[in-house]
């Protein structure tokens, strides 16, 4: 399992390297996207950066009233169960070529 620790300073250091970060985040979203693809949209895994998983929602999900609540109780808890050094999910905007 892919875990973080704390440094004496209080920020995080990496075990792994961030490409195995991004890469389990990646692999806990895939149990979402097909509810998300079936609507039109989609998500990416920006970057891991101490504990905070970025991501790109794309598709109709940039413009959906309810890609807020997908982030808080699908996408968050779904991230934070299943990698326990994850603290914080957050929303990139831009576009994102896949």
């Amino acid at each position: 399992m892919t875990e973080l620790t704390p440094t004496s300073s209080g920020s995080l250091r990496d075990v792994d390297s961030t490409s195995q970060l991004v890469a389990a985040a990646s692999h806990v979203l895939e149990s979402l996207r097909p509810a998300m693809q079936a609507d039109g949209g989609d998500v990416k895994v920006v970057r891991v950066h101490e504990g905070t998983v970025e991501i790109r929602l794309l598709g109709a999900c940039t413009c959906c009233p309810s890609s807020s609540l997908t982030v808080r109780r699908g996408i968050e808890p779904a991230l934070k169960s299943q990698l326990p050094w994850v603290r914080a999910v957050v929303c990139s905007v831009g576009d994102v070529r896949p």
